[in-house]
């Protein structure tokens, strides 16, 4: 399943706690890596390369890109023969952070998968966020000012922001229908990044 959580300006301490909330999506293994302002956080359910070298945060090969992960990407055996990606896993993680690095956002039209993911790059500050097509994998996000938090769960959101507002249109959907449209959730400001989309 996996669980992680981005953020920047937040102490390390106040970030651990708010990762932990989601300890039931990955019981395997937790991974902090803070970079200037920025903050990665991984909860890890280990499936496939259960070796701690396929933990995330997960850094590719060119020291710079950083990438946390919530997903299975079916057919990365096949993209790392097809683009010739030297790997030093067995990791679709590692797969996915390489191909980005070597197509860009093209990545996302050669993925059979579903997946929910950040990539980062601590030079140019860079960042890819994308869900699968479903949205079988959940992403949430916070956008206030210049805030913004990124999270598999809303729980983590709450831990680091006080004094929310609920979203009383998120609320009349849930009510009526028990699921919500158009990226409402029953907080004001955090919405349901939206199923296959990418942001940059």
């Amino acid at each position: 399943m996996c669980g992680f959580l981005f953020t920047k300006n937040v102490e390390k301490k106040d970030f651990s706690i708010a990762l932990d909330l989601m300890e039931h999506r990955g019981p395997d293994d937790t991974g902090i890596k803070k970079i200037y302002e920025f903050i990665l956080g991984h909860k890890r359910l280990s499936i496939l390369d259960l070796d701690k070298r396929s933990s995330q945060p997960f850094k590719a090969s060119d020291n710079k890109t950083h990438i946390i992960f919530n997903g299975e990407i079916y057919n990365f055996k096949e993209l790392k023969k097809r683009f010739n990606l030297k790997t030093r896993t067995t990791s679709d993680t590692e797969v996915l952070v390489e191909l980005y690095l070597k197509i860009g956002e093209k990545v996302l039209d050669h993925l059979n998968g579903m997946f929910a993911f950040v990539i980062f790059n601590t030079e140019t500050k860079d960042t890819f966020i994308a869900r699968d097509r479903l949205g079988i994998k959940p992403l949430y996000y916070y956008e206030k000012g210049n805030k913004a938090i990124f999270s598999s769960e809303i729980s983590p959101v709450l831990n680091l922001i006080s004094n929310l507002e609920y979203d009383l249109i998120g609320i009349r959907q849930y009510i009526k229908v028990r699921t919500f449209f158009r990226g409402h959730t029953i907080y004001k400001n955090i919405k349901i990044f939206p199923a296959g989309y990418y942001m940059k």
